[in-house]
């Protein structure tokens, strides 16, 4: 028998988008998904330590270079929009992109430490979706 855990702000959000776009290929044509910080850092027991608990030094050193993969992304691929996923996505896009004419949006994280996104995150990234104007790409 194969088992697969999955994260659960991974789940909500791909499940999210799975509901509105039905299919990957109706997703994927207009949208691309970039990760912030694609390292997963973890204590010693094994809980999940996100960027901003990390020593302050460690966390300037990565900021720097995420922000140089995010700045870079967006120039190759020619983005016009980022949609941040929670507050710190949405600082350090802000940040790195400030010399940029991107438009940033941001939506809820969907992470269970954030109680508000454990009562209807879906219906409430759903309202900042369409707040933004971003529904039409992805239905």
């Amino acid at each position: 028998m194969f088992t697969c855990v999955f994260q659960v702000s991974g789940a909500r959000f791909w499940k999210l988008l799975q509901q509105l776009c039905v299919t990957p290929e109706k997703f994927f044509r207009r949208c691309f998904v970039h990760n912030l910080c694609p390292l997963l850092f973890l204590s010693q027991n094994a809980k999940n330590v996100t960027p901003p608990d990390l020593p302050v030094d460690v966390r300037t050193q990565l900021n720097t270079a995420c922000d140089r993969a995010l700045v870079e992304i967006v120039r190759l691929l020619c983005i016009q929009r980022v949609v941040a996923i929670g507050k710190y996505s949405e600082c350090r896009a802000r940040d790195a992109l400030k010399d940029s004419a991107v438009n940033i949006s941001v939506l809820m994280h969907p992470s269970p430490a954030n109680p508000a996104a454990n009562k209807g995150w879906n219906e409430r990234a759903v309202a900042q979706l369409t707040q933004a104007g971003l529904m039409q790409y992805l239905q």
